[in-house]
């Protein structure tokens, strides 16, 4: 508890129809000519009542409660002092500085929502912005992918022929790689989840699937085998990299004539024992 001492003491000084108890009056130390007032309220049997408080906190007048009820009346003034001087008994009814710093509150409340809505505003518009930049490199690089598509598709259809991949079924060689006599583009695949071309190989339709990863993921794998009675699966990724070199038609020209049959592989063919 905080003790200080004041100037002046009234009784029962009246104001706007009410009569606290107790007036404290104290002079400020820094400005003499500054009073303070502290309105003191004494509990012994009725505490203050709403209609009293509201007027109080109207005047914004600081005030306490002293709560003696549980004091006998005839109580020793030792007992009395001490119950006077026990924080426990007292109480703010008001204080002059509550509204001010309600308000402060407030403000500050208000001034960290707006810091954080800023921030989030910000943080989201960041996250847009990433994904737009990702959509749009995704965007370009299925362009790519699918220019260089077609390139390979064209040197295909140019050269007329192509080195296709040995047939094997769990490690034997059914058939040995071949160079295939006639070469016609029958479309170009798009779906779920594979991009492609089908040619008419030696009057057989054989569906090529194209892919940039390390491995063909297995739905493009059950997909293409529920699909297709021919296909072969083709990775490009080893010289997708090289397409916007001095060399990438050479690049493919070297896949036309050996990779194919070297990398890639059969997903579906009828003479494989499945």
């Amino acid at each position: 508890m905080k003790y200080f001492k004041v100037d002046k003491v009234i009784e029962e000084l009246n104001f706007n129809s009410y009569r606290p108890d107790l007036t404290l009056y104290r002079s400020s130390k820094k400005n003499p000519s500054e009073i303070h007032r502290l309105l003191v309220e004494i509990k012994v049997t009725h505490e203050v009542d709403e209609n009293k408080r509201q007027k109080i906190i109207s005047d914004n007048y600081s005030c306490i409660e002293i709560d003696l009820s549980k004091i006998d009346r005839m109580a020793d003034p030792t007992v009395i002092y001490e119950a006077i001087h026990d924080i426990a008994n007292v109480s703010w009814v008001h204080h002059c500085r509550s509204i001010e710093l309600r308000d402060q509150a407030d403000r500050e409340i208000l001034n960290s929502c707006t810091k954080a809505l800023e921030e989030s505003k910000k943080a989201t518009e960041k996250l847009n912005k990433e994904r737009q930049d990702r959509e749009a490199e995704e965007r370009e690089e299925r362009y790519l992918k699918d220019e260089f598509i077609k390139s390979i598709t064209n040197e295909i259809i140019k050269k007329q022929r192509v080195l296709l991949p040995a047939v094997k079924h769990k490690g034997k060689i059914l058939k040995n790689r071949w160079h295939s006599q006639t070469i016609k583009l029958e479309s170009i695949i798009e779906e779920k989840y594979t991009i492609g071309i089908l040619l008419l190989i030696d009057s057989s339709p054989v569906y090529i699937c194209y892919f940039f990863s390390r491995k063909l993921s297995d739905n493009r794998w059950r997909f293409v085998i529920n699909k297709y009675k021919y296909a072969i699966a083709a990775p490009l990724h080893h010289i997708y990299y090289y397409r916007n070199t001095e060399n990438n038609t050479n690049e493919i020209q070297k896949y036309l004539e050996a990779t194919l049959g070297l990398s890639g592989y059969w997903i579906n063919h009828p003479i494989r024992k499945t």
